[in-house]
């Protein structure tokens, strides 16, 4: 029994059927039976109700008509005779059969109602929102039937479709007339225009949006798409239809009624002059000849287009005389939920959720943000399971105007995520900036994480929704709530990647087709297997004493883990990843993983003094913004990388020392690390092992002026690099940069860069070079002088690099890290220079890698020494003997059993410098 209370006899079911040419047969029937109610369902069945067999997608009807008899059903309404002894009525399609009987069984309840139909591939929820939203302020009753649920008169209530079954539907309309409602807004899915489900439904007015790709699994084609959205205008008394769409011009030529096309060019409404910002949106509207001013908060062109067709139909219904109230209900509407709403927060970031999940509504909705952001745009989309296939590829073309895409899953239902985002990626234009995360709730704490002050981030496809579903669970899952709890909760790396790896996302960095199913995160890095951890991704380097294959089943099995290995190595795990060669593919990923952040990346290269201008450089950067710099001495082609996977987005500013010791690792670096702006301090005789001489050091050192850089800063006084344009510093009167009036007082070196005067907390005047290119950058990105000094002020994180310490009562200069001649000269003349009251002792060791000129520049070493004044010079090594020192021993350790290291006195200025193989840093604790 439903709310009209009625039986209904047989003989006005045959009729109905019989007047829309759907029946067939009838069977076993008789004039007196009489039914009390209908159902699809035969888990609903009662006694005395009818049950319609439908053929379904999935199940079929007819299958369960036992069931439904067994519950009490005594009139079965089929579409072949089903041997079952009972009254059976064969119809040529029971999904009409259902919607009329319906409206026996529901007393027709639609005719009771003003129903307004919204179809469209776009725009239906926001337009059937705002109409409620109107209609309600200006004091009607309504209901609102779509993707939302159902309300009446304001109370909300769950559905499972936009559209909702026959009998379910026409259950809700009942509760509407029930509750007094006279406008039903409703909108009309192409799936329940297709199943027939709102065949007997008349409608006062019915709405056409747009049309553009969506249910091509279901449709096959775009127009048979539009001819099932346009069979709502079969059974309406008017038409608002948007002709500025192809579709919407072609359904609007075929309709005989009363219509209105809405266009932004000509129409029955035109849009006329229009804007919008942050704050929401104004326009013109003709309206039969009525010029209308309206201002919404809704953003963006499309928005405009959908608050005029329910200001255009409001109209329609309320008449003219209601234009003024109407235009206040548009102006007093704050959001759609779901449909571009903004989350609210403190950081100063556009986040906004949207259920754009075509390619045309993801492509409107970022154009429009595009226009009102400030900075950087990045989005977050995927794309639902089980459905149209096609349009995958083009939602990421539709992602253009993003300048990060976060590609993550939607609602994969049956199918495998990894399969979805495959169809995603595949054909994809090598300049989009994508990365992969499966895990929708830590794709949106990525994004909002990589987010700075005034970037927009757009979390696209599931808006509105609460639930992700899932091989055909539905698992508790809101965007709003997640976007609100990654900007409450800022995530804890703890040591663990910033930016979390996909394997989907090795599969594509490495072109392998890996097994991959709901595998977690990567969040570790690692090329030692003393260090992995759980969800970890190991890379087998091979070096001279070791091989990392050696360990890859060991690492294997911890939990979570994957193995680069070489194209050679023999095993059975699925998750290996094989490679041509280890090293090259831990560099790929780290240029790969470092173009995800955006920051300014200076690199820096020279003979001597890298660390400790980057030192000064990093003191000076970080007093203004987050900087990330090179990790202790990861300045190879192995520690760069190593260096790069600790990125933090909150980073602005990352500086890298870049080491060679061959030629072509600078190239090498420069392709990994990708950087705006390129320092070389200096070109002197280091690594010449492999590098020669000096001539070779500066072609490999000039390597990275090759790169299309931002600024290039090279040393005035060394005229090899007159060839190239940039920014120069040095004492060179010709000096973009001049450094002047270099001196020391008490302890504090004071100098100019260009007649602005700065200082450093050390006597060390060589440093002054260091700390005078460190300015020049910092001035070059206009960083005012105070803050640069303030950074100046700061200690350096450096040991043994020209380190003062005060032991025993000794003064030793420690540097020992590493030498050079002229860091070894510089060393030199510093120490001969400090503290001069007192007696000065040195302890000088090899400086390696020289190469062929070794012995020589050793010998050379001598002609500096000469000018020294000193107690006594030791020397540690082998080739160091051509120093002529007082005393030489072959290793470090010989010379501290010697007793020798006790003889020096207590007011002695020592000083400790030679290369760090020599390991002279062992004298310093002995001391």
């Amino acid at each position: 029994m439903y709310s009209n209370g009625k039986m209904i006899p047989i003989a006005e079911i045959i009729t109905i059927l019989q007047k829309h040419e759907l029946l067939i047969e009838n069977i076993n029937t008789s004039s007196s039976n009489r039914y009390s109610g209908i159902q699809t369902d035969s888990r609903k069945i009662r006694e005395g109700h009818v049950f319609v067999c439908i053929f379904g997608f999935v199940v079929d009807g007819h299958d369960y008509a036992q069931k439904a008899v067994d519950s009490g059903a005594k009139l079965l309404i089929v579409e072949r005779e089903l041997k079952i002894d009972i009254p059976q009525i064969v119809v040529l399609n029971a999904r009409k059969a259902t919607a009329l009987l319906a409206t026996l069984f529901f007393d027709n309840p639609s005719k009771k109602l003003k129903i307004i139909g919204i179809t469209g591939t776009n725009g239906k929820t926001t337009i059937g929102s705002i109409l409620e939203h109107i209609l309600t302020d200006n004091g009607k009753k309504v209901g609102l039937i779509g993707t939302l649920g159902y309300s009446i008169n304001g109370v909300t209530h769950k559905s499972e479709r936009t559209t909702p079954d026959i009998i379910v539907l026409n259950t809700i309309f009942c509760k509407m007339i029930d509750e007094k409602v006279e406008f039903v807004i409703m909108e009309v899915s192409s799936h329940a225009l297709s199943l027939d489900r709102t065949f007997a439904i008349h409608f006062h007015t019915a709405v056409f949006t747009n049309l553009t790709q969506d249910h091509l699994d279901f449709h096959l084609t775009l127009n048979e798409y539009a001819k099932t959205k346009f069979k709502l205008f079969e059974n309406a008394d008017r038409a608002f239809i948007n002709i500025d769409d192809e579709h919407g011009e072609r359904l609007y030529n075929k309709c005989s009624f009363t219509k209105y096309g809405i266009s932004f060019k000509e129409g029955e409404i035109v849009i006329g002059e229009h804007d919008y910002s942050i704050s929401g949106s104004n326009f013109k509207l003709s309206f039969n000849d009525n010029e209308f001013q309206l201002k919404t908060n809704l953003i963006g062109k499309y928005n405009i287009f959908n608050t005029a067709t329910a200001f255009s139909v409001a109209l329609e219904l309320l008449g003219i005389s209601s234009s003024k109230q109407i235009s206040g209900s548009i102006n007093n509407l704050n959001c759609i939920p779901g449909r571009l709403q903004q989350v609210p927060n403190d950081n100063n970031i556009g986040v906004y959720i949207d259920y754009a999940h075509t390619p045309d509504a993801l492509e409107n909705v970022l154009a429009t943000l595009k226009k009102i952001k400030k900075k950087k745009m990045i989005c977050v989309f995927g794309a639902g399971g089980s459905r149209d296939k096609t349009k995958r590829p083009k939602m990421l073309k539709a992602a253009k105007y993003a300048d990060r895409i976060i590609i993550t899953n939607d609602n994969p239902r049956d199918e495998e995520p990894a399969e979805i985002i495959r169809d995603i990626i595949k054909d994809a234009e090598e300049n989009i900036p994508f990365w992969i995360i499966r895990d929708r709730k830590r794709a949106i704490q990525t994004a909002i994480n990589f987010a700075k002050e005034n970037d927009v981030v757009l979390i696209a496809g599931k808006g509105h929704e609460r639930y992700q579903e899932i091989k055909g669970k539905k698992f508790d899952f809101d965007d709003i709530k997640e976007a609100e709890n990654a900007l409450d909760h800022s995530f804890d790396y703890n040591n663990s990647l910033s930016l979390p790896l996909d394997p989907l996302q090795l599969e594509l960095i490495f072109q392998q087709n890996l097994m991959i199913n709901n595998d977690p995160l990567i969040e570790n890095i690692s090329t030692d297997s003393r260090s992995i951890k759980e969800n970890s991704l190991f890379f087998a380097l091979k070096g001279e004493n070791f091989d990392g294959h050696d360990y890859v089943e060991k690492i294997l099995k911890k939990k979570n883990c994957w193995a680069v290995v070489n194209m050679d190595y023999q095993s059975n795990s699925r998750n290996i990843i094989r490679v041509k060669n280890t090293l090259e593919a831990f560099a790929l990923l780290a240029k790969i993983y470092k173009n995800q952040f955006d920051l300014t990346t200076i690199a820096l290269t020279g003979s001597f003094g890298k660390t400790t201008m980057k030192e000064y450089l990093y003191n000076i950067l970080s007093e203004i913004a987050p900087t990330h710099k090179t990790f202790g001495n990861e300045n190879n082609l192995i520690g760069v990388p190593k260096t790069i996977f600790r990125l933090d987005p909150r980073y602005k500013y990352s500086v890298l020392e870049l080491g060679t010791n061959q030629f072509g690792e600078i190239e090498k670096l420069v392709m990994i690390t990708n950087p705006d702006i390129g320092v070389i301090i200096s070109i002197g005789a280091s690594h010449l092992e492999f590098l020669n001489d000096e001539f070779g050091v500066f072609k490999e050192k000039t390597a990275l002026f090759q790169h299309d850089l931002k600024d290039k800063f090279f040393p005035a006084d060394d005229d090899r690099f007159k060839k190239f344009s940039g920014v120069s510093f040095g004492s060179s009167p010709h000096s973009d940069f001049r450094f002047t009036n270099i001196h020391t007082e008490n302890d504090i070196t004071k100098f100019k860069v260009n007649e602005i005067e700065f200082s450093i907390p050390t006597p060390f005047k060589d440093y002054s070079l260091n700390a005078g290119i460190a300015i020049a950058i910092a001035l070059k990105l206009q960083i005012g002088k105070n803050v640069i000094q303030t950074g100046l002020n700061k200690p350096l994180q450096i040991s043994q690099r020209m380190e003062i310490i005060k032991q025993n009562g000794k003064t030793l200069l420690v540097d020992c890290y590493n030498a050079n001649p002229d860091s070894m000269k510089a060393a030199l003349v510093f120490w001969n220079e400090y503290e001069v009251e007192k007696p000065h002792y040195a302890i000088l060791g090899d400086m390696l890698e020289l190469g062929k000129l070794t012995k020589e520049l050793h010998k050379n070493m001598l002609i500096v020494l000469k000018e020294m004044d000193y107690k006594q010079l030791i020397s540690v090594g082998i080739v160091s003997r051509a120093f002529n020192a007082d005393a030489h021993f072959e290793d470090v350790d010989k010379f501290l059993s010697s007793g020798m290291l006790e003889k020096i006195p207590e007011n002695a200025v020592v000083l400790i410098k030679a290369s760090h193989g020599i390991k002279l840093e062992k004298i310093i604790g002995r001391i």
